[in-house]
């Protein structure tokens, strides 16, 4: 062993670096995601359960899409979080809460395309990269966690 291995900037650095990886995982994740909607046609599945919740609970701000607007509004998502991997990769304070956000977000969003699959006994759009964008989640969970002060998980089993 040398003395780089026990050296802690350098195992910060690599934590740092793993959150880093993670969110850019998440973020191609979630852009093959919404090229997996796309391509199956979300929008005309979205648009009646939006009409749904407007008549039961009309209360409840729930936006109604065109097509390109939903289009174009996701692929800002994708490239703001493209904008924002430099930052994963310094590990900042607000970066691992934003990690925690979008994990759990990204999490749920798989989680319903999937439901909603067994629900109607059909794949939904978005379902074939649903688990990809699942685990991407996971790891970014993972990794914002391993780079919170104090919350260490071993590198290694």
């Amino acid at each position: 062993m040398t003395d780089e291995d026990h050296d802690p900037d350098s195992s910060d650095a690599m934590l740092r670096n793993m959150l880093g990886y993670a969110w850019l995982a998440l973020t191609f994740s979630l852009a093959l995601h919404v090229i997996d909607e796309a391509d199956h046609d979300f929008v005309a599945v979205y648009r009646p359960i939006v009409a749904l919740a407007h008549n039961y609970t009309p209360f409840l701000p729930v936006p109604d899409f065109p097509f390109a607007g939903w289009l174009v509004g996701l692929a800002l998502i994708v490239f703001a979080l493209l904008s924002l991997s430099p930052l994963a990769f310094c590990g900042g304070r607000w970066i691992r809460g934003a990690s925690y956000v979008l994990a759990a977000l990204m999490a749920i969003n798989a989680l319903e395309h999937c439901l909603g699959t067994l629900h109607s006994n059909r794949p939904e759009p978005g379902t074939w990269s649903a688990l990809l964008l699942m685990v991407a989640a996971a790891w970014l969970f993972v990794a914002a966690r391993r780079t919170t002060p104090g919350h260490h998980f071993p590198l290694s089993p």
